[in-house]
């Protein structure tokens, strides 16, 4: 399997830092799901919204996750099972209630 995941506020937390935001340390237990998904076969490319690509590496090297991420993206690709991300809406055929999300969304925040 091919995983996309996002890195701010999913792979790592986030914080303003003048016009940017500066990338955290890893959340709690992202190192070892990362571990696990490399030791069962499954690549997993980061993706991101950033352009700053030499960042995001620097970013996985002084994790020592070099050798859990295949690639650095973003740009969407049907060659991706699936994505993994805190903004992400599952489309199951049902449109989806915004409000419902919003609240939800407002929720995550706080936390």
């Amino acid at each position: 399997m091919h995983i996309a995941i996002d890195l701010d506020d999913t792979l790592a937390r986030t914080r303003p830092m003048g016009a940017t935001l500066a990338i955290q340390p890893p959340r709690s237990g992202a190192v070892e799901w990362l571990t696990q998904q490399r030791n069962a076969g499954h690549k997993v490319t980061i993706f991101t919204a950033r352009t700053d690509f030499v960042e995001v590496w620097q970013w996985v090297a002084a994790n020592n996750l070099i050798s859990c991420i295949q690639d650095v993206t973003n740009i969407k690709s049907h060659l991706f099972d699936c994505y993994i991300d805190d903004r992400a809406v599952q489309f199951t055929g049902t449109w989806p209630n915004m409000l419902e999300i919003q609240q939800q969304r407002r929720a995550q925040l706080r936390q």
